[in-house]
């Protein structure tokens, strides 16, 4: 293990070379919004930490305003200022994006630049956006990161199983998630063997913020979140909030497996290669149908389109299944195409069902409103039984059900608005052989979930 870590660390921690040129780039940025707008800017991110990888170009400057400044006055100079940067340095096709104020990026010189305003505060309590943690993240990992080394390969052995960055595309660990376990855990080789102990909803309170007695409590406030790292900043906040359970237990069976058998090619993976003939093979090989439908993609950011992706896969999925159908598995995909992708075990369904329905044991009028609801009734023993004719009966009928109809008739299914609105432009339905048309890689992924043994 020791020689793999090694081997990893001579490929991706910066020269001084590096390092140099990304502070010099900096240093000029900074000057020029200081001798224009009066106005301090400073270094965040993985590259103030001495976190960064090799090779990775970013930089992430906050420019600080009073906060006199409101609101609206900070987004519209925190604009003019990032514009006027991105012109000054020769980037012309920088674009405006949105966290939760609208900021400014593009390239400058080969880095990846974003020009972020914020304001200038001395204490988190006293937070006015999101952003103004930023800083305070900054001061903490300087002033408690023992060993920048160990977050590196942290970083690399994340990239390298798929579990690294924390947009809402990927939904893995964070560069701070990172910094924060390696402070408390000391190494990476700590990480990945503690890991494979983490309970549901494990709680890091590097800070001590809470007593262990209001764990319960802890967990209730951040539920549905897997992993509860307790923001050393803001006792409010969960760093790894946006971190998904799949990610999380991928992350802990990777762990395990490089521990038995430590190897290079969990940092460095060879690209997967897909035969996507074989998959569609094996797939009816095994009575499986593979299906896709494709719609327009919206014009959203990524952080917008794949939460919203996933609650309509998540919603279409639960409609099969109340339609009998056999849901084996579902995904989604945008890099090219865009859609959703499911297997089923079955693509028909018989004309009729039988439900059940209360017992004589129950208040009368659920027992009559069941009776009057439905022509053929009967008992087996104290509950009654109906036959009920479907709605569909051949799969294809079904999607074209779910995915038909107006904008309001979508939005009653629970279809983000963003996706209706594509949908009812039009929508393709691929299945078996015809699904060999897609060239999408993320569809391909998700078609031939990657074996874990």
């Amino acid at each position: 293990m020791k020689v793999v870590f090694g081997e990893v660390i001579a490929k991706v921690k910066p020269g001084r070379a590096e390092v140099r040129a990304s502070f010099e780039l900096f240093g000029r940025i900074s000057s020029f919004i200081k001798e224009e707008y009066g106005l301090s800017a400073k270094l965040m991110g993985s590259v103030a930490k001495d976190t960064f990888l090799s090779g990775d170009k970013d930089l992430d400057i906050f420019v600080f305003f009073p906060v006199s400044f409101s609101r609206n006055e900070l987004e519209k100079k925190g604009l003019e200022i990032g514009k006027a940067v991105f012109e000054r340095f020769g980037c012309r096709d920088y674009v405006v994006s949105y966290a939760e104020h609208p900021y400014t990026k593009g390239v400058i010189e080969g880095y990846e630049v974003e020009v972020v305003p914020a304001y200038s505060i001395k204490s988190t309590k006293n937070l006015k956006s999101a952003v103004d943690r930023t800083p305070f993240h900054t001061e903490y990992v300087l002033s408690n990161l023992k060993n920048h080394d160990e977050v590196r390969i942290f970083k690399r052995f994340l990239k390298g199983i798929g579990c690294y960055g924390s947009d809402l595309k990927t939904e893995g660990f964070s560069g701070y998630l990172c910094e924060l376990l390696i402070i408390h855990y000391g190494t990476f080789r700590k990480v990945i063997s503690e890991a494979q102990k983490w309970r549901e909803q494990q709680i890091f309170d590097v800070e001590g913020l809470y007593s262990q007695t209001d764990y319960k409590k802890v967990r209730r406030m951040f539920r549905d979140q897997p992993l509860i790292v307790v923001d050393p900043v803001d006792k409010k906040r969960n760093v790894a909030a946006v971190l998904s359970v799949e990610k999380l237990a991928q992350f802990m069976i990777h762990a395990r497996k490089f521990e038995q058998k430590p190897q290079q090619k969990y940092f460095f993976p060879r690209k997967r290669h897909i035969d996507t003939g074989q998959v569609v093979k094996s797939s009816d090989e095994s009575g499986i149908k593979i299906y896709a439908v494709l719609f327009e993609r919206p014009d959203v950011i990524e952080d917008v389109l794949y939460p919203q992706l996933r609650k309509l896969a998540s919603n279409f999925e639960s409609y099969l299944k109340r339609h009998d159908f056999g849901v084996v598995d579902s995904w989604i995909f945008a890099d090219e195409e865009c859609g959703i992708g499911f297997k089923v075990m079955n693509t028909m369904v018989m004309k009729h069902k039988v439900v059940k329905g209360p017992s004589v044991f129950n208040p009368l009028k659920h027992q009559d409103g069941f009776i009057k609801t439905h022509k053929k009734v009967w008992l087996e023993d104290d509950r009654y039984i109906a036959e009920v004719k479907r709605d569909c009966c051949i799969i294809d009928e079904a999607i074209r059900m779910f995915f038909g109809g107006s904008m309001n008739a979508l939005a009653d299914k629970g279809v983000p608005m963003n996706l209706a609105k594509m949908i009812c432009k039009g929508f393709k339905v691929l299945a078996g052989t015809h699904i060999l048309k897609i060239k999408c890689d993320e569809f391909w992924r998700g078609a031939e979930r990657e074996n874990i043994k």
